[in-house]
């Protein structure tokens, strides 16, 4: 089985241009997001020999993110068109599923990934979400969608209109289709009023602000406790 774990990004989005570029503790947005799809590969379940799970970006052509070296591949499409990036990644990879993941959420987290990924592929499921905009509970920027290669597909040719592209799996959620399964994350508090994803530059302040909050409560245990008594935990939990 094989699973392809693809970001989305650009860095011509209009309400932020170059947001997924923009550092966060010391390091871009997008770096945030790699690391984090990358760690997820740990943790998810049941390998088999023949097993892999890949890692890539998928952007515009000669956007300004492709000028950049990263720590996995990057694959090129329409800027627009994002779904047929998904297709195009896809089909290089023979990808069994297709995981979706948005460059501009820093916190999402390693275990959010596999756990969405495990429940899809341990069900045999066509399409898994944790950000239904009907049945959400899971905070905005934790948001991971699993694909299986038929729903892919399906998406592919029956995803026809310019919004239905750009936005991949907005079909999919408008209306039940019957020769696709679905499963839906469901945590057991609704945190879906909780908005951690960048989208204007008042987000990108507040999520600079909250983190700056958290190194101060670091060095002040640092100070009491020593280095060792802190436990850094990604996501919610």
């Amino acid at each position: 089985m094989r699973i392809l774990i693809g970001i989305q990004a650009r860095s011509t989005s209009t309400r932020l241009p170059g947001k997924s570029l923009m550092h966060l503790e010391d390091k871009p947005i997008l770096n945030m997001v790699v690391n984090e799809c990358l760690r997820s590969s740990q943790y998810l379940s049941g390998p088999k020999t023949g097993d892999s799970c890949s890692v890539a970006i998928l952007t515009p052509y000669d956007d300004e993110i492709s000028k950049r070296k990263w720590n996995c591949e990057l694959i090129h499409g329409p800027e627009h068109d994002v779904l047929t990036r998904y297709v195009t990644a896809a089909f290089q990879v023979d990808a069994d599923y297709i995981v979706r993941v948005t460059g501009d959420c820093p916190l999402i987290s390693s275990t959010s990934i596999s756990k969405v990924v495990n429940t899809a592929t341990k069900n045999g499921l066509d399409f898994v979400t944790n950000a239904s905009p009907k049945y959400r509970t899971t905070p905005d920027g934790m948001d991971v969608e699993v694909l299986s290669k038929r729903a892919l597909a399906w998406l592919h040719n029956n995803a026809l209109s310019v919004e239905h592209r750009e936005h991949v799996t907005k079909k999919l959620y408008e209306k039940k289709e019957p020769s696709l399964s679905y499963g839906f994350i469901i945590n057991d508090f609704d945190l879906s009023h909780i908005k951690i994803s960048i989208d204007t530059k008042e987000e990108f302040d507040n999520m600079v602000n909250e983190m700056n909050k958290v190194k101060e409560k670091i060095n002040k245990i640092t100070n009491e406790h020593g280095p060792r008594s802190v436990f850094k935990f990604s996501g919610f939990g």
